[in-house]
């Protein structure tokens, strides 16, 4: 077998160069998870291996963590990460030290839920645009002291933005649905404008989701309808040179990968649904949006990538939501601890009882002003702060020693050890085919 694998690598390696090996490995690991299940099936409960005994149980836990390495590799081939955009020349360029990252809720419950008509209290409802779509919109004859005012919203914004920007902030995030509303284009370029104006008048790196919203993208006769995250990034970070034709528009936009269709949101997705992140001199920057926490394949690649080198992991998750579910906030927890990173929820929705935060960050599953009240026994004690400005109460700044978490993800084995066991086996399967 080893004989056959290293002559099918030979012939391959002009065209593929070295992901032939990589390719030969893969499917071989996969073909040794195959047949632990072959075996697992065969090998029902008799008088030699009993249900209950101790080999049979062996045997179960075998064929469980095959199982888990065949979704795990099917998921990373269906959504593995994908860069989308590079604002900096190599990985090699992330820098040390501490990182600043911002949370800014905007504390609001202003859409109408699901029903035959606007409600006049709230000045955004669930508007059908077309036949498949359904999304958020502004109730333009809503009660005067709910009527969306275009100009009230950008200086609100515009004033947590700066003050994040004040304190050093360099990742950004401001909830879903907290980007201007499709309305008015000048509207749109009179917010974009002065966003752009204000995060270059600061000389510290800067990455900012300026919120989500629903907006409709034309191709020809056909019209689809997008939930976007809308990224801006300052001069100061994005080094990489370009020619005009492939300069990045500004802001940028960020699907969403997941509709929301418990509350009535029906949206267009984009194909395949892989996670998009961004490289920066921060490292990598994933962005989900609000339900694609929930997505499988979303979930399994990151488990996959948990172990990742250096160079191919992802540093940040930035989760900015409008969500009605005290699970959600666990969903997030989750996914840092599995994924084995940094992850940051934005909630703006606030009205519902039972959430622990709205805005919080979590450090390999570890909610991190835990950790600061709770240290953990590491090398550099000077784990960071967290600051919350007094006219945004419902901002988080929060200062992060990155050799402390370089420290916390190299314990990953120990922090999740089933699926340290399952990368082990893993590890096993592909040198059982390699001998």
């Amino acid at each position: 077998m080893s004989e056959f694998k290293n002559k099918v690598g030979r012939a391959f390696q002009p065209f593929i160069g070295n992901r032939a090996q990589n390719f030969i490995k893969s499917d071989a690991q996969v073909f040794r998870a195959h047949s632990k299940l072959v075996e697992f099936s065969d090998r029902a409960p008799d008088g030699n291996m009993p249900e209950g005994s101790e080999n049979y149980s062996d045997l179960c836990m075998s064929a469980e963590k095959a199982a888990l390495a065949v979704l795990l590799d099917c998921a990373n081939s269906v959504a593995e990460p994908k860069c989308c955009a590079k604002f900096s020349e190599n990985k090699q360029d992330v820098k040390r030290g501490v990182i600043r990252l911002a949370g800014i809720s905007m504390m609001q419950c202003d859409i109408a839920e699901k029903k035959p008509a606007p409600n006049a209290a709230l000045p955004f409802h669930m508007s059908k645009p077309t036949e498949n779509h359904n999304i958020v919109a502004v109730t333009p004859d809503a009660n005067r002291d709910a009527l969306y005012d275009y100009k009230k919203w950008r200086d609100d914004r515009l004033d947590r933005i700066k003050a994040s920007l004040e304190a050093k902030a360099n990742i950004i995030v401001i909830g879903e649905f907290d980007y201007p509303p499709f309305f008015k284009t000048e509207d749109d370029n009179d917010f974009n404008t002065r966003v752009r104006a204000l995060i270059n008048d600061f000389d510290h790196e800067v990455f900012l989701i300026a919120g989500t919203r629903h907006e409709r993208l034309r191709k020809g006769k056909a019209q689809k309808w997008f939930n976007h995250a809308k990224i801006f990034v300052n001069n100061n970070l994005d080094t990489v040179e370009r020619s005009d034709d492939d300069s990045l528009p500004s802001p940028m936009n960020h699907a969403k990968l997941v509709p929301a269709e418990s509350v009535g949101e029906q949206i267009d997705t984009p194909f395949p649904t892989a996670i998009s992140y961004y490289e920066t001199a921060f490292g990598q920057i994933a962005v989900l949006i609000c339900k694609d926490v929930y997505s499988p394949n979303v979930v399994l690649s990151l488990v996959n990538r948990k172990d990742a080198t250096a160079k191919d992991r992802l540093d940040y998750i930035l989760i900015p939501s409008y969500n009605t579910s005290r699970k959600f906030y666990y969903s997030c927890q989750v996914l840092s601890l599995i994924s084995n990173t940094t992850v940051m929820l934005v909630d703006t929705c606030y009205n519902y009882p039972g959430k622990p935060a709205r805005v919080v960050l979590f450090v390999c599953g570890r909610v991190f002003t835990d950790v600061m009240g709770n240290p953990p026994d590491c090398q550099d004690n000077d784990i960071g702060d967290i600051e919350i400005p007094d006219k945004h109460p419902n901002t988080r700044i929060w200062t992060l020693n990155r050799d402390y978490v370089v420290q916390q993800r190299a314990l990953y084995k120990k922090r999740t050890p089933y699926f340290s066991e399952v990368d082990l086996f893993k590890a096993s399967l592909t040198r059982e085919v390699d001998e």
